[in-house]
């Protein structure tokens, strides 16, 4: 019996993944269409408050200080989730050889491994597109009431990255091989 091609595994999965995805990008996309076809930019140009351009320095610094999480967060998670499964019997082939070969009942198979590193690519790809969104959001909405040319420029980079963190089978399943064969190496240098 031949394995199944992981891409083939992958497809709805994957798809699911595209769905939430394309959401929180389209989200952004139509608040930011909102606000430039209705023409709200600087909503608050008045500034009876005084706070100058404070909101858009706020969203600016915490949209920086998120693009770092996002490259940071993800890759902890991941590492998390390895080590978890490091703590665990090595998996065996999903098929065995042989029919009579009982496998010990708390060691992993090959499947249960896929579906675990799938598992932690849909986290790391959900926290890194909500957090991107979460300050896009904030930057939009700091232009709305300063007007700042600089939050309206942040925001579409962010968006950007946004639609970077779109997946693919391909790229799934490329991300998949490598944190097998991560997992597989350290595995080997632990034991």
């Amino acid at each position: 019996m031949s394995d199944p091609d992981p891409r083939d595994l992958l497809a709805q999965p994957v798809r699911v993944l595209q769905i939430i995805v394309a959401a929180v990008l389209f989200g952004v996309i139509a608040l930011l269409a909102v606000i430039l076809s209705e023409g709200l930019a600087g909503m608050s140009a008045e500034d009876p408050k005084g706070t100058g351009s404070l909101i858009t320095y706020l969203a600016l610094g915490y949209s920086a200080a998120a693009v770092v999480v996002c490259l940071v967060l993800p890759g902890i998670i991941v590492r998390a989730g390895r080590r978890k499964m490091l703590r665990e019997p090595a998996a065996r082939p999903a098929y065995a050889e042989d029919e009579n070969t009982m496998p010990h009942p708390h060691q992993k198979t090959d499947d249960e491994v896929f579906g675990k590193l799938l598992r932690l690519f849909h986290v790391k790809t959900i926290i890194s597109a909500a957090i991107l969104e979460g300050m896009a959001l904030f930057l939009l909405v700091a232009y709305m009431i300063e007007g700042k040319p600089t939050a309206l420029a942040a925001a579409i980079v962010l968006t950007v990255g946004i639609a970077l963190q779109f997946p693919t089978c391909s790229r799934a399943a490329d991300w998949i091989d490598a944190q097998r064969r991560r997992l597989h190496a350290e595995r080997t240098a632990g034991g």
